[in-house]
């Protein structure tokens, strides 16, 4: 019994250096050029995401002085910590009708950039609207003479287009004229405010890597220079006449190698209605992915075809407060073993300033693996002998015990 107790110390003394010895990696680190004290902002490359883990788990802040590092605590900004969108219900007034038409007038919060959302009565229509904008409530001017606006409810078959997005406009008032058809009226419209905490988004062209034309659907390949985090899609589709397709938007991180060919692992990012009525653009939470597959059904109809897309990206941005400047900081990655960092700092958004300077984060260096001298090596084909002989002696005096008490 003692005999066997020994070798089985030595099996898992000798996997645990085999495996432990696999798991060997570089490291990686960039300088942060911190000027003062304070809050700041790090915009950091996406080719981060060659060398990290896929959630960035593995990114820590130090501060590297004489006598110690400290780590340094930060927040990675995300779509739900630095957007805020509330829709509040605009009050409709002069809202007549004529045998023809139907007219409301609305009052605008003051904003640039101004989405909103139509609230009718009835659940299926199909209509265009006339938008004019005003600043007295005298003269009108035509801000779009054609907005489509469609709510398709049946069979258990809800679709809704009823948002109308105005950029670049500054009108106190906006005057809606819509067909007055099966006793539609307008309930009430919507104003979205979205308020953005210094991300902005960058849009890279995504030119159409192949497209495939089968079972009555449409597949088209995208990829990306690196990986990045997607949180927009607008396929620039090319065909005349109208059209209502559905869609099924994946994406992929990785591959695997099945009989010498390499197969993505594609997962479903999003899915809806392709029309020829807006811009087609498709949002999302954020996905780290290499390239995107969009398959549009096409039914019996003719296929759609893509000439090129726009991918929203949103950036790796961290937030961190810097104490002071006895010492140098860095940002650190490539520690597969390291988790998600648990700083009392996300208890504390509210507390962190909205708008803060952005650092300059400075070219990647290596940290490589040193490894340990071991108290005795063997070489590889030794090793792997003396692992088998192992093996065969446990399995001998198992059977062998396993015999005594039969």
């Amino acid at each position: 019994m003692m005999k066997r107790t020994k070798i089985s110390l030595l099996v898992i003394l000798l996997l645990s250096f085999f495996f432990s010895s696999a798991t060997n990696q570089d490291r990686y680190y960039r300088s942060v050029e911190v000027k003062d004290t304070g809050w700041y902002s790090l915009l950091l490359p996406p080719d981060i995401y060659l060398k990290s883990k896929a959630d960035l788990s593995d990114l820590r802040i130090y501060k590297i002085s004489d006598k110690d590092s400290i780590e340094i605590p930060y927040l990675r900004m995300s779509i739900e910590s630095s957007t805020t969108v509330k829709w509040n219900v605009l009050k409709l007034f002069n809202q007549v009708k004529s045998k023809s038409n139907s007219l409301a007038t609305v009052e605008l919060n003051t904003e640039n950039s101004i989405e909103l959302e139509f609230i009718f009565n009835n659940p299926n229509f199909d209509i265009e609207a006339i938008i004019e904008g005003s600043n007295d409530g005298l003269e009108w001017f035509l801000v779009k003479d054609s907005v489509r606006l469609l709510s398709l409810h049946k069979e258990g078959e809800h679709y809704n287009y009823t948002k109308c997005k105005f950029d670049d406009i500054s009108f106190k008032f906006l005057r809606i004229t819509y067909p007055n058809t099966n006793n539609l009226t307008l309930n009430a419209i919507s104003q979205s405010s979205k308020k953005v905490d210094q991300v902005r988004m960058k849009r890279i062209l995504l030119p159409t890597l192949n497209s495939e034309i089968k079972d009555k659907s449409t597949s088209i390949n995208f990829n990306l220079p690196t990986p990045e985090e997607i949180t927009g899609f607008i396929p620039k589709v090319v065909f005349k006449g109208e059209y209502a397709r559905r869609f099924i938007l994946y994406g992929y991180r990785d591959s695997v190698l099945v009989n010498k060919k390499w197969i993505l692992n594609y997962f479903e990012i999003s899915s809806g209605v392709l029309n020829s009525y807006s811009n087609n653009s498709i949002y999302f939470t954020p996905e780290l992915i290499k390239g995107l597959k969009l398959r549009i059904e096409n039914a019996d109809n003719i296929p759609l075809k893509v000439s090129n897309a726009e991918a929203l990206i949103f950036p790796i941005l961290l937030k961190s407060y810097f104490p002071d400047l006895n010492g140098r900081y860095i940002i650190s990655y490539g520690d597969k073993s390291l988790s998600s960092p648990d700083y009392d700092l996300a208890n504390f958004k509210d507390k962190i300033p909205t708008i803060t300077d952005t650092l300059s984060v400075l070219s990647e260096k290596t940290i490589p693996y040193i490894a340990k001298k071991p108290l005795f090596s063997l070489p590889d084909n030794l090793l792997w002998f003396v692992l088998l002989a192992i093996i065969v002696l446990l399995s001998f005096f198992t059977f062998k015990m396993i015999k005594a008490k039969a």
